[in-house]
């Protein structure tokens, strides 16, 4: 590994279309050419042929000038977006289920080239609007210094340790009581309305913190508080199979380790490890459908690793393309609902036990009409685009997707203007969420987002001021 050039100056981070958004692109219109025979539609059109070919040579001729970074949040999203819009449609038609999806309750065929399709729409506007607000310049400052808080390393460790505490505490009781058995994989129900789920999820910014303490002479007890809660929140969550806990839980530490030492990893690197972290990922998911001995489990899973990743690629941790289409299919009878997303989001904060009637989100909704699921269930997720077109049709997923590219366009463009310790953080939490923006619902991550960020912000409110000269 060797210090990246890419956080450290504005002119080596100009924004382009990336090589994984090509490959999206691509794979989306052959994964179209591929199913629409299957589906005996006839959405295919010379003018969607056109238009892939114009966005193919805008992206090809960018692609030539972009820089890669393991660290660009679009890398991720385009990342997942491949997995899910060309891995997972593929995988269902080489295994014949695309005509009897969930348990052969539902024919997809007819609606999955629009939901495709509709996918692409989603990571164009995403890509655009990820450009457009990296490229975005702040106003200048009038004034001739600014207050900053200063990273107080003694008392980060404090509030990192104690919540690393209250986090491991938590998650042995949750498994304890079985309720990681009963909410994990939800996209709709308990894991929504009892916050108590919530409550390891502080294990995250303590170890961000503790990361930072070690790097700025925390000592020995700063590293051994890491290792600890590390070690606990992560093997308690893989027992209890919460594998997308455990995907955050290692992946913001080691963003905000990697952006504070501004490491970049070799390709080679990176094309090793992924594939590995997937089938990590997809064995973990495996093993926790037989419950009855995990580590059994594993071994099983690695001996026939064929069949883990099958079992991923047309299971439920990428059926958001199913769902949505799933969804296409009911909306002339379900109608849209334009104030959804704002409703659910601004009354979300609110316990349904202190308010029995509070707004659905927009997959409970949904999940209630496929399926007749209560609000407490675990359900089917339909991924951001679903929510869009749940309250808008098209404008509302190529705007919720615009929403998503611009926040996270503008998120890389703070750290590289300040690289503070809040920023790092902010940017390490915010990389590690991706998967969970992009699967679900708005109400349902800033939920987590606020579990996440909390700890952090308290530090920041007590932390000492200090006035620095504006550059």
């Amino acid at each position: 590994m060797k210090p990246a050039a890419i956080y450290e100056n504005e002119s080596s981070t100009q924004t382009r279309i990336t090589t994984a958004g090509l490959l999206v692109l691509a794979g989306v219109v052959g994964t179209l050419l591929l199913i629409v025979p299957v589906a005996d539609t006839r959405i295919w059109d010379p003018a969607i042929t056109n238009l892939f070919l114009l966005l193919a040579f805008t992206a090809i001729h960018e692609t030539g000038r972009a820089q890669t970074d393991l660290l660009r949040p679009i890398h991720w999203i385009n990342g997942i977006f491949l997995v899910l819009f060309v891995g997972h449609p593929v995988a269902l038609v080489l295994t014949g289920l695309l005509d009897r999806a969930y348990r052969n309750r539902f024919d997809l065929r007819e609606s999955y080239p629009t939901a495709l399709w509709l996918g692409m729409l989603a990571i164009t506007a995403l890509n655009v609007a990820y450009i457009s607000s990296r490229s975005w310049r702040r106003a200048s400052l009038a004034d001739a210094s600014v207050v900053v808080r200063k990273f107080d390393v003694v008392l980060a460790a404090r509030v990192a340790s104690v919540c690393g505490v209250i986090a491991v505490c938590a998650a042995l009781y949750l498994e304890q009581t079985g309720f990681y058995a009963y909410a994990e994989g939800a996209s709709a129900g308990a894991g929504r309305t009892a916050y108590v789920y919530f409550v390891p999820f502080i294990a995250v910014p303590a170890c961000c913190l503790l990361v930072l303490c070690v790097s700025r002479g925390g000592g020995a007890s700063a590293k051994l508080a890491l290792i600890s809660i590390l070690t606990a929140s992560v093997g308690i969550q893989l027992y209890a199979g919460a594998r997308r806990s455990v995907f955050i839980l290692v992946a913001a530490p080691l963003a905000t380790y990697l952006v504070d030492r501004r490491v970049r990893i070799s390709r080679a690197l990176i094309a090793t490890l992924l594939p590995i972290a997937l089938f990590v990922f997809a064995a973990v998911g495996d093993a926790n459908g037989f419950r009855s001995d995990l580590f059994s489990s594993l071994k099983a899973a690695l001996s026939d690793p064929g069949r883990v990743i099958l079992n991923f690629m047309t299971g439920a941790d990428t059926e958001m393309v199913d769902g949505f289409a799933l969804q296409l299919q009911s909306m002339e009878r379900i109608g849209f609902h334009p104030v959804s997303t704002i409703v659910s989001v601004l009354s979300h904060p609110v316990p349904r036990v202190f308010w029995p009637g509070k707004p659905v989100t927009a997959d409970v909704a949904l999940n209630n009409y496929h399926f007749g699921w209560g609000i407490h269930q675990a359900g089917v997720a339909y991924s951001f685009l679903g929510e869009g077109y749940y309250a808008a049709g098209i404008v509302g997923v190529a705007l919720l997707a615009a929403i998503l590219g611009w926040f996270y366009g503008y998120v890389e463009r703070s750290l590289l203007s300040n690289r503070s310790e809040w920023n790092i953080m902010f940017f390490a939490i915010a990389l590690a969420m991706v998967p969970t923006v992009v699967r679900g619902i708005l109400a349902y991550n800033l939920a987590i987002a606020s579990f996440l960020l909390a700890p952090i912000f308290f530090v920041f409110v007590l932390a000492p001021k200090t006035r620095t000269p504006v550059p």
